[in-house]
């Protein structure tokens, strides 16, 4: 709580406006890393306010869509089959290939030094952070001055990948304020928290879209507990193309196991599943596969699969080819939605929890020591088949909208 608090005091001190959009917004998780001191900032960044996000590049029509700068593979695979869902005539614009723009106005800059000052003055920030926010106001303010000069006279919608962070959150405000209905995608699993409050709570935080097409009911149902009107939630379905895979048989299974690891925020829970599992590794026959988060740091973990006899996923090979791979009979996963993924391929999936983060809903399947461990799979290996994945069906249908498409039909109503 006491993180997210930090965040909260930080950006309401910091609500200062241009043209009618909220920088603080469009800075939101910026402004989570600095209040929580976890953003890298050099003197040399704050030469970002000599420049724009070159917008000119824009490709618009009367529905386009954006995706933002998250340089995911797995989130543009999934950008890409909800637009070829929805309309192949839609534009799509991948943000991560358009470039900054010479833009300099000095005396912007030190208005909005001055306006960082002042709304700070009772913070402790450091002189390196106020500059730093200074300039990347700057940059957006010089960002909207290129937006102002696009016609957007024939536009009627607007869908952004993640609505909530960066030149999408602009860009979502900015259409708004011009009557364009405004939509965003669901990149994960979103769930509602209780305690250790991370950054994903920007998703309800710095909501900004007219609309959220959620993935299924569980999400939509804990955006309204955290205070979002239910008329700005979709449910759409679940987006990722899912091949059908024939269900791994319970009781045969938990003999070579795909560990579905978190991302690096959690890398302390990561090391305490290992451990249990190394213990658990020595007194039955089995074997794992790492399957890393892409912030992970790679040399740790394959360094710990070497001294305990793991295998490692190499960074290349996707999510979906290791849980394809016959070789992996269940997983186990740790506060990621590839457990549901592992559900979907067929593999019984397990999860670990420890203290420090919250579980969305699932199949009672939580463990968080060795002996609920075996108890687990003890049970488990005892239940029939259909039973199991009967259950299993019903969650991945509430939780994640399988079996749902309605993406075309929400947006183009």
């Amino acid at each position: 709580m006491e993180k997210y608090n930090r965040y909260k005091t930080l950006k309401k001190a910091l609500d200062i406006q241009y043209h009618n959009i909220s920088l603080n917004r469009v800075l939101a998780v910026e402004i989570w890393s600095i209040a929580n001191q976890t953003l890298s900032l050099s003197w040399k960044s704050v030469l970002r306010f000599c420049f724009a996000f070159n917008f000119n590049a824009l490709k618009t029509a009367e529905i386009f869509s954006t995706y933002g700068l998250y340089n995911r593979k797995d989130h543009y695979d999934l950008y890409n089959q909800v637009m070829d869902r929805v309309s192949k005539d839609i534009p799509r614009n991948n943000l991560l290939m358009i470039n900054h723009t010479f833009s300099f106005h000095p005396l912007r800059f030190l208005r909005q030094l001055h306006k960082v000052y002042q709304h700070t003055t009772r913070l402790t920030l450091s002189q390196k952070e106020i500059w730093w926010l200074a300039a990347k106001m700057t940059y957006y303010c010089n960002t909207i001055d290129i937006l102002e000069k696009i016609d957007f006279s024939h536009t009627k919608k607007y869908i952004a990948m993640v609505g909530v962070l960066n030149v999408e959150n602009l860009l979502t405000q900015f259409l708004k304020n011009q009557n364009v209905k405004t939509y965003s995608l669901e990149e994960g699993l979103f769930i509602g928290f209780h305690h250790n409050i991370p950054v994903d709570c920007v998703a309800y935080e710095n909501f900004e879209s007219d609309r959220l097409l959620c993935w299924g009911d569980y999400t939509r149902n804990e955006f309204i507990k955290q205070g979002i009107h239910a008329q700005h939630l979709l449910v759409s379905g679940y987006p990722k193309q899912v091949s059908s895979q024939k269900t791994t048989t319970v009781k045969s299974a938990f003999k070579r196991g795909a560990i579905l690891l978190a991302r690096d925020s959690f890398h302390d829970a990561n090391v305490r599943l290992l451990d249990i599992l190394a213990t658990y590794q020595q007194n039955h026959s089995c074997s794992f596969l790492l399957k890393l988060h892409p912030s992970l740091d790679y040399a740790f973990y394959e360094q710990f699969a070497r001294t305990h006899a793991m295998s490692i996923a190499q960074p290349s090979q996707s999510l979906q080819e290791c849980l394809n791979d016959h070789r992996w009979d269940f997983a186990i996963a740790v506060n990621t939605t590839a457990y549901y993924e592992a559900l979907l391929s067929g593999k019984p999936c397990l999860r670990f929890q420890d203290e420090t983060f919250d579980l969305p809903l699932g199949y009672a399947d939580i463990f968080h020591d060795n002996q609920e461990l075996q108890t687990l799979i003890d049970r488990l290996q005892k239940m029939p088949d259909d039973e199991y994945w009967a259950k299993v069906k019903e969650i991945l249908h509430f939780v994640i909208g399988y079996g749902i498409d309605l993406y075309k039909k929400n947006i183009m109503a």
